[in-house]
Parts: structure tokens; sequence; C-alpha cells
């Protein structure tokens, strides 16, 4: 389910290598991205609301008490992930939940799509107050065959929207600047709608920050999902009623520190 969401977060960091793309460059800079802060490595927890009751009703393992992850974040992207709360001896267990733990520190440190635009083409147009943004694959090798990206004139984000061979993701974004974010727009929303041939559901989510050190950082992440929407002739699909929803939650945030990963944490 968190897949719509990180391929949305993942078009909102673009950075425009080898393509002449002035909005793209533009709309670059004004997003909020704690990566080029100066930061050598974070350490902090993570915690997923409803695990531990999640994991007791669905494995027979008896010894299992406030599962969270502790997090090691460090510069080119390198991330160590340790399961706390779950003897290491289940180990198919323990790397399934570190994927999981992997996909959710993407709200965190989203990865860019440089080496994915280098080979889209690129085309940039602008109409009013709006500027779209658009990369094609001419090539049809890849998952997503066309990214669109909507900004306004002062490049700050409104929409994004992916294509693939058969559904299209479109989310649109709620942004605005904090008192720690240096001028740029720090998202607080995204609403993620994909459509397939048979079916439409809604994403929802939403951010709340903590500073720490002065960076503007998650503490608490909430995904509101509405899932198994079957297309009706005559019926509308809204993002209203609720069906699932997840809270994840961080906490003891380390900056700049000279830890370094233990020998068993699972990479």
């Amino acid at each position: 389910m968190l897949r719509v969401v990180f391929c949305q977060i993942l078009a909102m960091y673009f950075l425009s290598f080898g393509v002449n793309a002035e909005y793209l460059e533009l709309a670059e800079t004004r997003l909020f991205y704690p990566q080029r802060l100066g930061l050598t490595n974070v350490s902090f927890k993570l915690r997923i609301n409803g695990l531990d009751d999640y994991l007791k009703a669905s494995t027979s393992i008896e010894k299992i008490k406030d599962v969270h992850f502790d997090v090691l974040w460090q510069a080119q992207g390198k991330v160590s992930v340790k399961v706390v709360g779950i003897n290491e001896k289940y180990k198919q267990l323990v790397e399934h939940l570190i994927v999981q733990a992997h996909q959710r520190l993407l709200l965190i440190f989203p990865i860019p799509l440089s080496s994915m635009l280098r080979s889209y083409k690129i085309s940039e147009a602008k109409n009013a107050n709006r500027i779209t943004i658009k990369g094609f694959d001419e090539t049809y090798s890849r998952d997503v065959n066309a990214i669109e990206v909507v900004t306004d004139q002062n490049g700050k984000l409104m929409e994004s929207t992916l294509n693939y061979p058969s559904s299209q993701k479109k989310s649109t974004y709620k942004t605005s600047m904090k008192g720690w974010s240096q001028g740029k727009f720090v998202v607080d929303e995204i609403l993620t709608h994909t459509r397939t041939a048979s079916a439409e559901t809604y994403e929802k989510v939403l951010f709340e920050y903590v500073v720490v050190g002065g960076i503007g950082l998650p503490e608490k992440i909430e995904i509101q999902y509405q899932k198994g929407l079957t297309i009706e002739k005559g019926k509308n699909v809204s993002p209203n009623g609720l069906t699932a929803k997840e809270e994840i939650f961080f906490w003891d945030y380390k900056l700049n520190t000279n830890i370094r990963p233990r020998e068993n944490l699972i990479r």
C-alpha cells in the first residue's frame, strides 16, 4: 500500500543532470530536503503503531514486546536497521520487518530520481501560474512510462503524476514554509489517487515535524487508506470514507554523531 506514496514522494525530488530544465531546477531548490543540510549521519528510533498486536495475531512467537527499529542513516544514503523486541533467531521475520522499515524511511529521505531522469526526454511548459514538467521514456523499457510534475511559477510543488502501462498515480501536495525550513517548502500532506482499469484507491499522508539541531524531521506520519474500490457504472469514488490507517512514530534523533553501525545490524 505504501508503494504508491513512495513513488509520488520520489517524484518530488528531481535532480536535473544533463537536461535543460529551468523550472525543474527551481522546483528542486524550493523543496526542503534534509539530506542537503550538511548531515553526515542521523540515528533514531521508528515504531509502527499496532505492529506488536499484528505480530502476536499472525505469528506463533511468544515473546513480542514493544517491537520497533533502531535506524542509522549515513551520507550517500547508506542505512542500517536493527529490529528491537524480537529474537534475531527468527531471521526470515526480522528481514521482512527490516524491508518494511526501509520503505517507511523513504518518507524521510526520498531517493532522488537523477539516474532515472537522465534517460527521460524532459519538456516544460508554462500556462498562467502553472508550470508543467514532463519526463517521457522514449525507450518504453521502464516501469514508469511518463512522469509529470506541476508547480506554480515560484517553484511550489502542486501535483505529480506517474503513468504506468496499466495504471496512473496522481498526487496533490499541501506544503508550507516553517520557521526552520530556511525559506523552503515543507510537505505537510500528500493525497494520492491511483486509477486502474477496474479500481480506484486513495492514500493520504499527513506529516508532523520536530526540530532537532535546527533541522525539521518527521515526528509522526499518518497514512490513511481507502482501498478496494471497484468502479461501478454511475458510482462516484471519493477520498472520503477511511478504510485503514497506519501511524509511524520517530524519536530519539541524534545528528552528526560518531555512531557506527553495530555488527548485528542487517543492511
